[in-house]
């Protein structure tokens, strides 16, 4: 699912918090960062930056950061974040490529920036001058590339942004967004129609305030894959977390979990790979499981059929299983208790699995 994991990068993500009242705004800074940086470990994700955009934080003085940083840090005492993890993690984000513009293959566009309106005004009026232009431009071209295939099978693009100085405005999901556009120049080929100028631009435009929100807006089947990408299994198990505790579940208990290697494989070869229902199940089954309240008691995996032995592994971890089915095949799920009480789920199998990966 390349093209659900398509962002483009609101430049103001990278914008320092000014004016910087508070440690808080600084960690609001770095968490979310931190939380867009993790989709850049996806092979498949096109996480795009416009190359206007990079030009203006430039010229509007918001990066590179050197001196202005390190005086924020000092100033509000911040040891949770240095200024080298911070530069790289904006770093990171701004060396994207293909460029949006590369991607989309637009040279240049003319908008008229007196005609145009922007739903929370507050995504535009946080940004300086010429990245304010920057990300109109932007809108633009994500908006009429979205009408413009739109009966194509290709997803469209979500802007990857935050919630800082959009007070009020909570889960905002769209950007609503009308202009006129005057001119439209292709890099290479014309790639589809473009109307007849002064051209009407008005629409809405997919939004994330932060990755969170974005897996959120996903959601569990989207984000499993068919049990093929590892990430993508974590961030399922995550979501289905997340979900859990906003529904009323407690975290108080909750640990820190890994897939083993043969995880995966075993979810594919039962199933629990391609089947909606049959993934939800071996996800929540195992979200529950981080949480300490498992859907099925975790029983002793031991070391051979005939005895009373838990398995233990050279590390120390100690072998269980849990119940995903009681019906039919009788599926069950195999983990490991590392010592320092991390989770690790090994692999699925049916009522009489006899081993564990």
């Amino acid at each position: 699912m390349p093209d659900a994991l398509r962002v483009a990068i609101d430049p103001y993500l990278l914008c320092l918090p000014n004016p910087c009242y508070s440690l808080e705004q600084i960690e609001r800074f770095v968490n979310s960062l931190l939380g867009w940086n993790g989709i850049l470990r996806r092979p498949e994700a096109n996480v795009l930056v416009a190359d206007t955009a990079r030009m203006a934080l430039l010229d509007d003085g918001e990066y590179p950061y050197p001196h202005k940083l390190r005086g924020l840090l000092q100033r509000h005492n911040c040891d949770f974040a240095d200024h080298e993890t911070i530069c790289r993690l904006s770093q990171n984000l701004l060396d994207r490529t293909p460029s949006l513009e590369e991607f989309y293959g637009v040279n240049a566009i003319l908008v008229d920036e007196t005609k145009t309106q922007v739903t929370p005004c507050a995504i535009v009026d946080r940004l300086k001058s010429k990245t304010r232009s920057a990300f109109i431009e932007m809108l633009v071209i994500v908006l009429v590339e979205k009408h413009a295939t739109v009966s194509s099978p290709r997803g469209s693009t979500t802007i990857a942004s935050t919630m800082e100085g959009l007070a009020g405005d909570a889960d905002l999901s769209e950007i609503q967004f009308d202009s006129e556009l005057y001119d439209w120049s292709w890099s290479i080929q014309d790639r589809y129609a473009i109307p007849p100028f002064p051209a009407a631009v008005s629409g809405l435009i997919p939004l994330a305030t932060s990755h969170n929100a974005f897996l959120r807006q996903l959601g569990v089947w989207e984000l499993w894959k068919n049990a093929t990408d590892a990430a993508s299994a974590v961030d399922a198990i995550e979501l289905c977390i997340d979900e859990l505790v906003a529904s009323g579940s407690n975290d108080e208990h909750r640990t820190r979990f890994q897939l083993g290697p043969g995880f995966l494989e075993s979810a594919r070869t039962w199933g629990f790979g391609n089947r909606s229902d049959y993934a939800r199940l071996l996800v929540e089954s195992c979200a529950r499981i981080v949480l300490n309240i498992p859907k099925h008691l975790l029983g002793v995996f031991h070391e051979h059929g005939d005895s009373t032995r838990q398995r233990r592994r050279g590390d120390g971890a100690l072998a269980f299983r849990t119940h995903l089915t009681k019906k039919s095949a009788g599926f069950r799920l195999m983990l490991w208790k590392l010592p320092d009480g991390t989770i690790e789920f090994a692999n699925v199998g049916d009522k009489d699995e006899l081993s564990i990966l």
